[in-house]
């Protein structure tokens, strides 16, 4: 957010956090970088604004993230290391907000950027674009997906991925360009996921 608010200082740049610990450093770096066209929201982003349980790793803040997904991020990380690399869990509960509610709380009509890396939450922000059909221009969507963090099926994997990175622009209007879709960190059934995607010659 901070390099970007540099290079097009003219740009209102909207960043949600939902963990209380690293919205205070999001609010010590900006004003640290002296950025002001950064507004900084205190919440999460979810596909219909329920409150949601968080996890908090203070060693790992990396691994943080929503519901029960840590354990496996944490295990993961854990698994052949002795000891722990992370020694505590803090869980909490965040309000969270619907990205239509948010367009429509800001007047929005046009995003420059949609950047998601939410460590899973993608899988119902993403397909909730859906409800913004021809009040919403996306220029370019960016983000991460964890197929492997989140219970999701084929279909949801390739609804979401198809909402990413499809060409054409998608039915419902947003022209999403420069999409990279990498398979290499999620081998075997994602790759072949991703491999259906492809188009038939």
């Amino acid at each position: 957010a901070i390099m970007l608010a540099r290079l097009y200082p003219k740009t209102t740049i909207h960043v949600f956090e939902a963990i209380p610990q690293l919205f205070r450093y999001l609010l010590w770096n900006l004003q640290l970088n002296n950025v002001t066209n950064v507004r900084a929201h205190s919440s999460a982003v979810s596909g219909d604004g329920r409150p949601l349980q968080m996890s908090y790793t203070p060693k790992s803040p990396y691994l943080s993230g929503s519901g029960r997904e840590v354990a496996k991020r944490v295990a993961m990380v854990n698994k052949g290391k002795k000891g722990t690399m992370v020694a505590k869990v803090q869980r909490l509960v965040v309000h969270s907000h619907t990205l239509p509610a948010i367009v429509s709380a800001y007047g929005l009509r046009e995003l420059a950027l949609l950047k998601i890396d939410c460590e899973g939450c993608e899988w119902e922000v993403i397909p909730s674009l859906d409800q913004l059909e021809g009040s919403l221009k996306v220029h370019h969507i960016v983000g991460e997906v964890h197929p492997l963090l989140c219970h999701s099926s084929q279909d949801m994997f390739q609804a979401t991925i198809q909402r990413m990175c499809s060409q054409p622009p998608l039915k419902w209007g947003h022209a999403v360009q420069n999409c990279d879709c990498c398979p290499v960190f999620y081998p075997g059934q994602v790759g072949k996921w991703l491999a259906a995607l492809q188009p038939k010659q």
